[in-house]
């Protein structure tokens, strides 16, 4: 499964690593995870390829190498879309997180 880190988790690396001495406005935060390869639910300059979530069916814009690692991955198991939103991704790794620990 083709993994992507969430909204909240890039916006949590971007302040942590201190751009801007932390203190970015959470317009400017949103507009950086679109410029580093993070789906977006509309085609930018960078994500100009349509996939579809196999979790919740929306389609999301990706850029180039995203968008060949998923069909490079459809290749070998079509049936098998590895494809996540940062959403359903984000809810996956919480349910698999949460039956490790039972």
């Amino acid at each position: 499964m083709i993994t992507l880190p969430s909204r909240r988790n890039w916006a949590n690396a971007i302040l942590e690593i201190g751009i801007s001495g932390g203190n970015m406005s959470r317009e400017r935060l949103d507009e950086i995870p679109s410029a580093i390869g993070t789906p977006t639910i509309f085609p930018t300059e960078l994500n100009k390829h349509a996939l579809r979530c196999d979790g919740c069916e929306r389609l999301f814009y990706v850029d180039g190498g995203m968008y060949d690692r998923v069909h490079h991955a459809l290749e070998f198991d079509p049936a098998n879309n590895p494809f996540r939103c940062p959403d359903c991704e984000e809810e996956y790794e919480e349910s698999a997180f949460l039956s490790r620990t039972n």
